[in-house]
């Protein structure tokens, strides 16, 4: 199965790809996320019967239906699993969505090949979200510590929208979230 936008992969010319997430990448995306506790806004540690619950619940269905409220990709370099993410929190009325995004630890450890990673990423997902689906606005809430996430959105042409100052608990400290928004006209540019 697999949801009708990716039908076929998209690909960039140096070997980075997004295709519908797989059952078959289930523990890995697992693995990776509870590892990563700190940039997420749900850090709560996933057992295999809570993803097995998500994926049979929410993502497998959601590659069923036309409009589904989550489109959940694969992200590869060269055939390899290194990432995943996509659209979530899809409003069809309005046409936007919330890109997520997640790598394997070591390569959201090391600034310059996860600038690289998360570009290409975000190159990938705008073909997919404004030539293939048709929406017209991809937004990002991110914690303003992730000061080289953020520079990555912001050379992609997402403008900074919001700060909520203060707002966000993390590792013990209260942290701003930032705002970021894309709109199908701002990318072309």
């Amino acid at each position: 199965m697999g949801y009708r936008w990716l039908q076929r992969p998209l690909r960039s010319d140096d070997g980075y790809e997004l295709t519908s997430l797989s059952e078959e990448d289930l523990a890995a995306v697992r693995i990776w996320r509870n590892a990563q506790p700190r940039i997420l806004r749900n850090p709560d540690p996933l057992t295999p019967e809570d993803q097995r619950r998500y994926w049979d619940g929410v993502v497998a269905p959601s590659q069923e239906v036309d409009c589904p409220r989550i489109v959940l990709v694969a992200f590869r370099l060269a055939g390899a699993l290194l990432g995943y993410g996509g659209l979530t929190n899809l409003d069809w009325e309005v046409r936007r969505a919330e890109v997520s995004f997640l790598v394997l630890p070591e390569r959201a450890a090391d600034p310059s090949v996860y600038a690289v990673d998360f570009r290409r990423f975000l190159d990938l997902l705008s073909v997919l979200a404004f030539q293939r689906m048709a929406l017209t606005r991809l937004f990002t809430e991110t914690y303003d510590v992730r000061s080289h996430h953020v520079a990555v959105l912001e050379a992609a042409c997402y403008r900074l929208e919001g700060r909520l100052r203060r707002h966000h608990a993390v590792e013990g400290g209260v942290v701003d979230v930032l705002f970021h928004g894309l709109l199908r006209e701002d990318q072309r540019a």
